[in-house]
């Protein structure tokens, strides 16, 4: 899916960081001519964190299923005099949707005034806006806004800073800061996959065997997704008498149109007692995200 990017007309981003300049000037900030900007500019990075169903792969970077949910928060590092700001994010709005925008820490204690927050989940664009009524604050490292995000579909998006413009005072005048570095986020998801239990799709080595002796129950698996995938079957044992217990099997990676099986044994209790066994498949695209096939099998077995 290409990424969607909102297109902001010059003349309306004039409009807005004018503005923000007039929001400054009435807060009792002066702006005289000309403009003196710094030799260097900040650092802006959208990071990863507080990740739900989802984890962070590193800093930047988020991965979870369809469902799962992180927080993408845009971080501003050593910035003195810092006054202001105005930010567009992009994503791909078929992979990520967002659930809330709030805001960052940077203005903690200090008088800030929202000019925007506007989020368009159908062109994939939050755009937030703020600037200090007051003295300018020096930044160390904060948060400038967050935006929580779920996973909406399967597949991958970067998430990306755009028409980034920073306020700040620079040898005493308030100035529009040179552009800053941008390190953008990303998030995936694993390719979409699906297995089936097969044949006698899994069954006891032994109907009858001895309490203390060894079970070993197997599955017969097929690959029936697009992709390659990671499977193991749950085990959920009941017995007549009321007790549970649960086998897991190892993982096992099973290729485009291929099938295997897998096992697991154990030691039978030495009670003589029927138990009551439920398989029930996993399946993985990456190996670290599972979900529960809805492909079950029920059988029983006897202890003597």
């Amino acid at each position: 899916m290409p990424h969607t990017r909102l297109m902001i007309p010059k003349m309306l981003l004039r409009k807005r960081l004018g503005f923000l300049v007039l929001i400054v000037a009435l807060a009792g900030v002066t702006l005289p001519f000309p403009r003196v900007f710094a030799s260097t500019g900040p650092t802006l990075t959208v990071g990863c964190e507080n990740p739900v169903g989802a984890i962070c792969v590193d800093s930047q970077s988020s991965s979870g299923l369809p469902g799962s949910s992180f927080t993408a928060a845009i971080f501003l590092v050593n910035v003195t005099g810092f006054i202001g700001y105005d930010i567009s994010m992009n994503w791909n709005q078929s992979v990520l949707q967002v659930t809330s925008v709030l805001d960052g820490n940077w203005s903690t204690g200090l008088s800030a005034f929202t000019l925007t927050n506007m989020t368009s989940q159908s062109t994939g664009t939050v755009q937030y806006s703020q600037v200090l009524l007051g003295n300018p604050t020096n930044i160390v490292n904060s948060t400038l806004f967050i935006v929580v995000f779920k996973f909406l579909g399967y597949g991958s998006t970067p998430i990306a800073l755009s028409s980034v413009s920073l306020t700040g005072l620079i040898n005493g005048v308030v100035s529009i800061l040179p552009p800053p570095t941008i390190i953008n986020g990303r998030a995936f998801t694993p390719p979409p996959s699906s297995a089936a239990l097969i044949h006698y799709k899994a069954k006891a080595a032994f109907k009858t065997l001895a309490g203390g002796s060894t079970q070993t129950l197997v599955a017969d698996i097929a690959n029936t997704g697009p992709s390659p995938a990671f499977v193991y079957v749950q085990y959920i044992i009941t017995s007549s008498s009321g007790g549970v217990s649960v086998q897991t099997t190892s993982t096992l990676q099973l290729a485009v149109g291929g099938s295997s099986t897998v096992s697991i044994s154990y030691t039978v209790p030495t009670i003589p007692v029927r138990y009551f066994v439920q398989a029930r498949l996993f399946v993985s695209g990456n190996g670290l995200f599972f979900t529960f096939s809805g492909s079950t099998k029920t059988f029983h077995y006897d202890a003597i």
